[in-house]
C-alpha cells in the first residue's frame, strides 16, 4: 500500500467523523421515521468506520513489510550489480539492434573504450568489417532459438590490435516474445587458455541461471508486495536461496582461480576438497586418482574433520566393481550407509573426475543421512570435478613437457661437452699443421721465389702455389672453426672474462674497417662508414667489440652481390652506443629470421661468392653482444638487410 493510499484512507475517516458531528446537531429537526432511518444509516457508517479503523491499524504493519521487501529487492539488485561489475569476462546489455546499454569494466577493456563512451554505440562497429554480416546472422539465429548461442569472431577495437573473442548471446524478450535486447558475454581467447572453454560455457550458464532466478525473484516480490501476503517470509526464503547460489558460484570461481595456473595435483585436489566441505557443510570429502593399468584408486587427499582418515589408501577397483564401473562410465551415484562409530547412517555422493579422454579419478562426499544431496549440489560437485580434471590434465601435460625439456637440455649439454672436448683435442694437431705449412713455405722460398709466386693472381699461379694456398686456407678455416666453438663454449659457460678499456670509435673504427674496404673494392661493392661526431668515448671489452664488428662486416661482404651498397653507421643515444650494418641486394626470408642466430645454421642459397661457412658467426655475435650487456636486432625487407647492435654507454667520468 503506497503513501498516497494511506493519506486517502485517513482523509476518509476525518470526513466521516465531521459528517457524524453535523448529523448529531440536526436530529431534533427530524420526524420519528426520519430519526429511525438516520439511526440505521449511522449504524452502517459505524460498521464502515470499524472496517476503516481495522484497515488503518493494518497500514503501518503493511508499510513495514513492504519496506522490508523493497530493501531485500534493492540488496539483491546491488549484489547482482556488483557481480556484473567485477565479472572477469566482458558483459554487455544491448537493445534489439545491438546498441550498447550497459557494459562492465572487462568489456570496456576488451573494446579499448571508456564505459561512458561505449553507451549508445553499436557493438557491430567493433566487429571486423569482414565479419559484420556474419555477426548479424549469428544474433538473428540466437533470437530465433530458445537456447544460448555461442561463436568465435575477431573483434576490432578502434584502438589496438584485432583479437579473437568468444561471444555468448542470450536474447531478452518482451511479454509477446519479441526480442527487445541482448545479454552478451565476451571472452578473449588466448592460446594458453583455450583448454578452459568448457569452464566458460559452464560459467555462462550459471550466470544465465542466476539472472533468471533474480528476475523471477523480483517478479514474485512485486506480486507479494501487491497482495501483502506475508512478504517478509517470502523475501527471506528467496534471499537465502540466492545467497546459496551466489556462494556456490563464488566457491567455483575460487577453485577455478586457484587451480587454473597450478601444476601441482596435490594442491588442486586440496583446494577442491576443502572448499566443498566448507561451502556444503559436509562431514568429510576425499579425492582419489586412478591407475587404470593396475585397476586401483589411490586416495590422494582428504578433509574429514570428524571421520577416520584414509589418505594414502590404495583401493582395488575389483573389490567394489559395481561402484567403479559406474564411475569409469562417467556416472555419479549417491546412497546411504551405516558406518560404525559415526553415529548412524550417512549420505554419500561419488562423482567421477573426467576429461575428454578418460576418467582420471573421483570425489567422495559425506554428509548426515537426513541431508541428502539435491540437484543443485550435485551439479555444483560435477562442475568442481570438471575444473579438477582440466587442471590435472594441464598439470600432467606441463610435467611431461618439463621432463622433455630437461632431457633435451641434458642432450644439449652432452653435445656441447662433446664439441668442446673434440675442439680441444683438434686444436694441437691443427696448430702443428699450421706450423708445418709455414715451414714448408719458408723452405720452398729458399729454393724458388715461392712467396712471389703466391702474390700473383690465382690464374697466373703455378699448381704448387695453388695447392699450397688451398692447404693454408683450409688450415686457417679449421683453426677459426675450433676457436669459434671454444669461444662459444666459454661464453655459454660464463667463463669469458671482460677486459674493459676506453674506446674512441672515431679513431679506432676506421682502422678496423680499412681491410674490408679493400675487400669490397675487389668484389665491386661500395663500403661506406658514417661515424657521428657526437659519439663520446666509452668503456667496453675492445676484443669482444672488434670480434662483433669483423663478423658482421665479414657477413656483409660475403653475402652482398656486386655493385651493391654496404653501410656502417655509428651513433650515440642517451646512455647507449649504436652500430648498424646495412647491406643492399640481399633479403633474408621472414621464415629464416628467427633461426639465423642458432649455432651451425646457415641460410640456404644466399652466398653469391660460394665461400661456404660454419654457421657459427652470428651465433658467436649474439653471445658476445649478450656478454657486453647489449642487444642485437635484424630487419630484412625491400631487398635490404640491417643488423643493429645497441650497447650500454659505460662512460667513466675520468675519460675525456
Amino acid at each position: 500500500m503506497t503513501g498516497k493510499t494511506v493519506e486517502k484512507l485517513e482523509q476518509q475517516i476525518e470526513d466521516f467523523l465531521e459528517g457524524m458531528e453535523d448529523l448529531s446537531g440536526c436530529t431534533h429537526l427530524l420526524s420519528q421515521p426520519q430519526r429511525q432511518r438516520l439511526a440505521e444509516e449511522i449504524a452502517k457508517f459505524c460498521q464502515r468506520l470499524g472496517s476503516l479503523q481495522v484497515a488503518g491499524e493494518e497500514v503501518p504493519a503493511s508499510k513495514v513489510a513492504l519496506n522490508a521487501t523493497c530493501l531485500g529487492i534493492e540488496a539483491e539488485r546491488r549484489r547482482y550489480q556488483e557481480l556484473f561489475e567485477l565479472a572477469p569476462d566482458g558483459y554487455l546489455v544491448t537493445d534489439g539492434e545491438a546498441g550498447i546499454l550497459e557494459a562492465n569494466c572487462a568489456a570496456a577493456n576488451l573494446l579499448k573504450q571508456n564505459r561512458e563512451h561505449l553507451l549508445g554505440k553499436s557493438l557491430v562497429d567493433f566487429i571486423a568489417r569482414s565479419h559484420r554480416a556474419k555477426f548479424r546472422t549469428q544474433l538473428s539465429q540466437s533470437g530465433s532459438s530458445e537456447n544460448t548461442r555461442e561463436w568465435e569472431m575477431p573483434l576490432a577495437p578502434v584502438k589496438g590490435k584485432s583479437l579473437r573473442v568468444n561471444f555468448t548471446a542470450n536474447p531478452v524478450r518482451s511479454s509477446e516474445g519479441t526480442v527487445v535486447g541482448w545479454r552478451i558475454l565476451l571472452k578473449h581467447i588466448a592460446d594458453k587458455h583455450k583448454s578452459t572453454q568448457k569452464q566458460l560455457k559452464q560459467q555462462a550458464k550459471t550466470i544465465e541461471r542466476l539472472e533468471q532466478e533474480i528476475a523471477q525473484y523480483k517478479k514474485e516480490q512485486q506480486q507479494s508486495a501487491r497482495l501483502l501476503n506475508n512478504p517478509v517470509t517470502v523475501s527471506h526464503i528467496r534471499t537465502a536461496q540466492l545467497e546459496r547460489a551466489l556462494n556456490f558460484e563464488a566457491m567455483l570461481k575460487r577453485i577455478t582461480d586457484k587451480v587454473r595456473d597450478s601444476f601441482d595435483e596435490s594442491q588442486i585436489l586440496h583446494t577442491a576438497v576443502q572448499e566443498l566441505v566448507r561451502v556444503l557443510g559436509l562431514r568429510g570429502c576425499n579425492a582419489a586418482l586412478y591407475n587404470i593399468e593396475r585397476a586401483t584408486a589411490t586416495i590422494s587427499y582428504e578433509y574429514t574433520p570428524d571421520m577416520p582418515g584414509t589418505q594414502g589408501k590404495v583401493v582395488p577397483m575389483t573389490e567394489f566393481a559395481e561402484w567403479y564401473q559406474q564411475l569409469l562410465e562417467r556416472q555419479y551415484f549417491q546412497f546411504c550407509i551405516r558406518i560404525p562409530g559415526l553415529g548412524g547412517e550417512i549420505s554419500i555422493l561419488a562423482c567421477p573426475i573426467v576429461d575428454n579422454q578418460r576418467t582420471l579419478g573421483d570425489l567422495w562426499l559425506f554428509k548426515q543421512h537426513e541431508d541428502t544431496f539435491n540437484e543443485v549440489e550435485i551439479r555444483l560437485v560435477q562442475q568442481v570435478a570438471s575444473q579438477c580434471a582440466i587442471a590435472i590434465r594441464q598439470a600432467r601435460l606441463y610435467h611431461a613437457v618439463e621432463a622433455q625439456v630437461t632431457e633435451l637440455e641434458q642432450l644439449n649439454r652432452l653435445k656441447d661437452e662433446f664439441l668442446s672436448t673434440i675442439s680441444h683435442e683438434l686444436r694441437t694437431p691443427v696448430a702443428n699443421m699450421k706450423m708445418a705449412i709455414q715451414m714448408l713455405g719458408i723452405n720452398l722460398n729458399r729454393e724458388l721465389p715461392f712467396f712471389d709466386e703466391l702474390a700473383k693472381p690465382q690464374a697466373q699461379q703455378s699448381k704448387l702455389a695453388r695447392y699450397f694456398q688451398i692447404l693454408q686456407n683450409e688450415c686457417d678455416r679449421e683453426i677459426n672453426l675450433i676457436n669459434d666453438v671454444l669461444d662459444l663454449q666459454r661464453l655459454e659457460g660464463g667463463k669469458q672474462p671482460v677486459a674493459l678499456a676506453a674506446v674512441q670509435l672515431s679513431d679506432w673504427l676506421p682502422q678496423l674497417v680499412a681491410p674490408f674496404q679493400e675487400r669490397a673494392e675487389k668484389r665491386q661493392q661500395n663500403l661506406q662508414l658514417n661515424i657521428s661526431p657526437t659519439i663520446p668515448p666509452f668503456l667496453c671489452d675492445q676484443a669482444s667489440l672488434e670480434r662483433i664488428i669483423t663478423e658482421l662486416l665479414n657477413n656483409a661482404c660475403k653475402y652482398t652481390p656486386p655493385n651493391e651498397q654496404i653501410t656502417v653507421n655509428a651513433s650515440a643515444k642517451p646512455g647507449l652506443i649504436q652500430l648498424s650494418f646495412n647491406n643492399s641486394g640481399v633479403e633474408i626470408p621472414n621464415s629464416e629470421l628467427s633461426r639465423i642466430f642458432d649455432k651451425f645454421y646457415r641460410i640456404p642459397s644466399t652466398d653469391p661468392w660460394k665461400q661456404g661457412g660454419t654457421g657459427l658467426g652470428l651465433a658467436l655475435v649474439k653471445k658476445l653482444v649478450d656478454h657486453l650487456g647489449g642487444i642485437i636486432e635484424v630487419k630484412s625487407q625491400d631487398n635490404q638487410t640491417c643488423f643493429t647492435v645497441t650497447l650500454p654507454d659505460k662512460l667513466s667520468p675520468g675519460i675525456a
